[in-house]
């Protein structure tokens, strides 16, 4: 009997052990309606405009979630030397599956026409073709992640917020 409790045992221990690593690396799992914005507090309700940050946080990795990809871009901003991005992750506004934001294509938008739960106008798309056709729906710029990044300073900077935060 032992004997046979032995692996048991090993095999219970292995699992639960598995449970709590911490091992996050993909996008998050969304709790639409329960989840809050990292960067304004809002209830995420809307998903092709949701946005996540995967961060260290002193040896642990865990998400930021957020309601628009415009919060997305105010924390990176205001929080950016608080913490170390291990990957960003935004919505295909076609398909809506998570993308990885470094190779997502983005369309900027002054947000009167392409609506958005913060009214940052900002989309994000899997291919150029798809990002071509938003364009040619709702005006804006198609930028990459980097570009993205700059046109929402130029933005915070027009509406007079402090650089930085």
């Amino acid at each position: 009997m032992r004997l046979l409790l032995r692996p048991i045992l090993c095999a219970g221990l292995t699992v639960a052990g598995a449970c709590h690593r911490d091992d996050h690396s993909g996008p998050p799992t969304l709790r639409l309606g329960r989840d809050a914005c990292s960067e304004c507090g809002m209830t995420i309700h809307d998903e092709r405009s949701a946005a996540a940050i995967l961060v260290d946080r002193d040896g642990r990795s865990d998400y930021l979630l957020f309601d628009d990809i415009g919060c997305l871009l105010d924390a990176q901003r205001s929080k950016g030397s608080e913490v170390k991005a291990l990957g960003r992750f935004v919505h295909d506004q076609v398909g809506g599956d998570w993308l990885r934001g470094e190779v997502a294509i983005f369309l900027a938008t002054d947000g009167s026409k392409l609506r958005t739960p913060m009214a940052s106008g900002v989309a994000a798309f899997a291919d150029q073709t798809a990002a071509t056709n938003g364009q040619r729906k709702y005006g804006g710029e198609i930028l990459d992640l980097d570009g993205l990044v700059e046109w929402r300073q130029r933005q915070a900077e027009r509406r007079g917020a402090r650089p930085g935060g």
